[in-house]
């Protein structure tokens, strides 16, 4: 672990909770061939920085690549362009939900919002086949 690790923590977390916040607006209607690479994508993406998120803490040190400034540099511009993306709401009313609020959705707690979130993620990846209606 050394100075660049820690400067890039928080990109990291930011690219992480996009990429989550992503996948769930992903919803199951959406089966399309490049809805489907997009999940992957993005999928592959929150491995890749959730493996450099964790890795330095992992007992074999010598198991991956020590963290440079052209990492730091990378994952700092990566976060920064995805909090500011055009044609998106900003990012803390992206994440937070806000702007897919419905009556629905205003009527639960944060419990069961995490649990519709969750459906929503994991129906995401199911395989294209007529859904029945829901």
């Amino acid at each position: 672990m050394n100075i660049w690790y820690l400067l890039s923590v928080p990109s990291f977390l930011i690219i992480l909770l996009t990429v989550g916040a992503r996948l769930v607006d992903l919803g199951p209607d959406q089966l399309e061939f490049q809805h489907h690479i997009r999940r992957i994508a993005l999928a592959a993406l929150g491995a890749v920085f959730f493996t450099f998120l964790f890795a330095p803490l992992a007992k074999d040190s010598w198991a991956y690549a020590q963290q440079t400034w052209r990492l730091t540099v990378i994952s700092n511009a990566l976060a920064v362009i995805w909090v500011t993306a055009d044609n998106l709401p900003p990012w803390d009313v992206y994440m937070s939900g806000l702007h897919r609020q419905t009556d629905e959705w205003k009527g639960k707690n944060f419990w069961q919002r995490l649990g519709m979130n969750w459906k929503a993620l994991r129906s995401g990846f199911v395989p294209r086949r007529k859904r029945p209606p829901q």
